[in-house]
């Protein structure tokens, strides 16, 4: 009996450890990550600005985060999607249209990103 216990306590921390660091799960990063710190600046300085005519402000809001926006922003600050590429998802994602401030915001704090 003790060996099930200790070996379902096993199962299920390798289970909490695979939930929390994820499979390539970008929206769980540690607080210190180079990703986290990429949103906490387009949050400051884009916030208000809009796309499909949500703020990105809001848009990591509790109640009504955009996954979208924000696996996409995480991705682009990795590197593992291209300007071009982003720009033409969250258009395609948001097709209301004005989203070009919002766009070429988070674009310039990428470019300046580290300097």
């Amino acid at each position: 009996m003790k060996n099930i216990i200790t070996h379902n306590k096993t199962t299920l921390y390798a289970l909490v450890v695979t939930l929390l660091t994820g499979c390539s799960s970008s929206i769980i990063a540690p607080l210190s990550s180079p990703n986290n710190d990429f949103l906490v600046t387009v949050t400051k300085e884009c916030g208000t600005l809009t796309l499909g005519g949500q703020t990105i402000n809001s848009m990591f809001g509790m109640t009504s985060s955009e996954p979208l926006f924000i696996n996409l922003t995480s991705d682009l600050a990795a590197g593992r999607i291209s300007k071009s590429n982003y720009a033409a998802t969250l258009n395609s994602g948001f097709p209301t249209g004005g989203n070009d401030a919002a766009i070429n915001c988070v674009l310039d704090k990428l470019d300046n990103q580290g300097k």
